[in-house]
């Protein structure tokens, strides 16, 4: 199984994309992008496909 931590642990341009949901980027929508942040670091994506 892969778990997306991993992944975003792992590719850079991934972990950029993801931390660019929650630095201030996207300063509208922080506080909605923060849920699918954490969700996908903590809980996984059990539809990921690599």
């Amino acid at each position: 199984m892969i778990y997306f931590i991993d992944v975003y642990n792992s590719y850079t341009k991934i972990r950029r994309v993801m931390d660019d949901l929650i630095n201030g980027k996207y300063h509208n929508y922080r506080n909605k992008f923060r849920n699918i942040y954490e969700n996908l670091l903590t809980y996984n994506d059990e539809f990921f496909i690599e």
